[in-house]
């Protein structure tokens, strides 16, 4: 399907909408889990045409994950332009979103507050108006999740766990909406991610685990109900890795070195299907990280060494497929310090 987009996108080139709407579709065939890919050609559809609302957000989305934060604001501020001239709130909403997350990249809470308080007041205005239009109630949910994420940034974990439980309740809501929909089901587990990762800041473990397993109780069901869905059953390996945390956090080593291998198997499982996946590639990097350290912690650094060994040898390969990612360059950068240490 992707050889298809690439070969219709370059006999368009004479056709400027439409080779831009034909690499849009090669940047949404790549995705998230060729990010590199997906940047590539959403940037090649806004060569063709400049005001493509879909291009310029997934462009500036895709800059902002990878890094590239000039690149990021220059696509999400050009977006809210051209929304507004087309009164697309939508569009509006989706830029300020990102934005806000781009000004905490930078280390600007005030400016990433006010980007996403015009976020949510969108949210809300457009879900009050179109009660039965569940894409915005989906935002609306996103929208506090965006506000929790910048109060726990301040420090104001009341105040983050009071947004995140919004998200929540407004996820669950969506979801009861249309129960056969494994996308809100999912979104519902996302958001009891968030109430827990809060709870685990405030020191309340037991009240956190339990999110945490209700979360990985729904993406189970979501990863057997479609097994060939990779999403789900990357989600299902974040449930994982995130109960181990709990369990490192209360002490208990050995389950949670047991929760890291059930998310080592799934990533690895992925890995192996689609080795050119760099997000693939980076998981399973991570998997191997948490458990040469608990495997460290337990004094079994014959065991732990291997691991590490895999964690650096991934790490260079994502830093060489795209040597512009910061974040990939400094996971190296840590991967070998680490390596240096137990040499010396």
């Amino acid at each position: 399907m992707r050889a298809v987009a690439e070969a219709r996108a370059a006999q368009l080139d004479s056709n400027r909408m439409e080779a831009a709407a034909a690499y849009r579709t090669l940047g949404a065939i790549a995705g998230l889990g060729d990010p590199k890919r997906a940047r590539e050609a959403y940037a090649k559809a806004l060569e063709f045409d400049g005001d493509d609302r879909e291009a310029l957000y997934w462009h500036g989305l895709l800059s902002l994950r990878s890094g590239k934060l000039a690149d990021a604001e220059r696509s999400l501020v050009r977006l809210i332009e051209v929304a507004t001239t087309l009164a697309d709130q939508r569009g509006v909403f989706r830029a300020h979103l990102r934005l806000g997350e781009l000004s905490v990249d930078r280390g600007n809470l005030t400016a990433a507050l006010e980007h996403e308080q015009t976020a949510l007041q969108i949210a809300v205005q457009e879900s009050t108006k179109a009660t039965t239009d569940e894409q915005w109630q989906a935002d609306l949910a996103e929208a506090h999740r965006q506000m929790g994420g910048i109060f726990e940034a301040q420090g104001h974990l009341p105040e983050a766990l009071s947004a995140y439980q919004s998200s929540l309740d407004v996820s669950r809501h969506v979801a009861s909406l249309d129960p056969a929909s494994l996308d809100k089901q999912n979104a519902v587990s996302l958001a009891l991610d968030r109430v827990a990762d809060v709870l685990i800041a405030q020191g309340n473990s037991k009240a956190a685990q339990d999110n945490y397993r209700s979360a990985l109780a729904i993406r189970d069901r979501l990863a057997k109900a479609d097994p060939a869905n990779a999403r789900w059953q990357r989600n299902l390996s974040v449930s994982f890795n995130k109960i181990g945390n709990v369990q490192v956090a209360q002490g208990n080593l050995p389950e949670a070195l047991q929760s890291y291998e059930a998310g080592l198997a799934i990533r690895q499982r992925l890995a192996d299907a689609d080795k050119g996946n760099a997000g693939w590639q980076r998981d399973l990097s991570v998997s191997h990280d948490k458990i040469g350290r608990i495997l460290e912690s337990m004094g079994r650094l014959d065991e732990a060494m291997p691991h590490y060994e895999k964690d650096l040898e991934i790490a260079e390969l994502l830093a060489r497929m795209d040597p512009a990612n910061a974040e990939w360059q400094r996971d190296v950068e840590i991967s070998r310090n680490r390596m240096a240490r137990f040499k010396n």
